[in-house]
């Protein structure tokens, strides 16, 4: 029963943790729609193509969300470096 338990457990946040995902990514499009609008109406005085917002701000958003979900190895304690001249050292 306990293993039965285990994987509804597993399952739930797996799906818990995908609509988290999603949420984030249609913020993070939704943002990024308004900023390039934004940002092209400004500069250049005229509206910017829907096509460009839309690919531009896929763009940026797949570009955010996976450097936020990058980690650079583990977060443990770091080895100490290897001296490699200690075997031939004078004293």
């Amino acid at each position: 029963m306990s293993k039965g338990r285990n994987l509804a457990r597993g399952l739930l946040s797996l799906i818990a943790s995908s609509l988290v995902w999603i949420a984030l990514g249609l913020v993070y499009f939704i943002v990024t729609v308004w900023i390039v609008s934004f940002g092209v109406e400004t500069v250049t005085g005229t509206a910017a193509s829907s096509d460009f917002v839309a690919l531009s701000a896929a763009l940026l958003a797949i570009g955010s969300l996976a450097g936020s979900s990058y980690s650079m190895g583990s977060m443990g304690p770091k080895p100490e470096p290897v001296d490699r001249y200690e075997t031939s050292e004078v004293a």
